[in-house]
């Protein structure tokens, strides 16, 4: 179910059936408007208990984000997801960027657990491995 959207930049959806949202990047433009969006995403999952997973889908995005993003993100957007549910960040890449195996590999980023996966289906099977307890980390 879409959430909301900044045009031409982002589309956030939910998705009950994994606990999960997810953000689909179109794009990285040049406004902050990426930032705020963010940001009321966490806000949506701190006012559902039960989302626990969040999906970050850079299947459609050219370029790369600027350098003071991954700051921004480090600074005020982790210490804003640490204060919901959500602990299991899924990046879904292109197929070239993903290594064989990188679905079975975790990374341990403080309370949070990553992983890369190259396609939706992957990510939701994933969630679902997680919440019935046939994948552990």
């Amino acid at each position: 179910m879409l959430v909301f959207s900044v045009e031409n930049q982002i589309r956030f959806h939910h998705h009950a059936e994994w606990r999960a949202v997810r953000a689909e990047w179109l794009g990285y433009g040049p406004n902050r408007g990426q930032r705020a969006a963010l940001l009321r995403a966490a806000d949506f999952c701190r006012g559902r208990p039960g989302i626990t997973g969040w999906i970050i889908d850079l299947r459609h995005t050219e370029g790369a984000m600027v350098q003071h993003d991954p700051d921004w993100l480090a600074r005020v957007f982790n210490p804003a997801m640490a204060c919901t549910g959500v602990r299991d960040f899924i990046n879904i890449l292109p197929p070239r960027l993903v290594s064989d195996g990188a679905v079975s590999r975790w990374e341990q980023a403080g309370r949070f657990r990553m992983a890369d996966v190259d396609s939706l289906a992957q990510a939701g099977a994933l969630l679902t491995g997680l919440l019935t307890g046939l994948v552990t980390v």
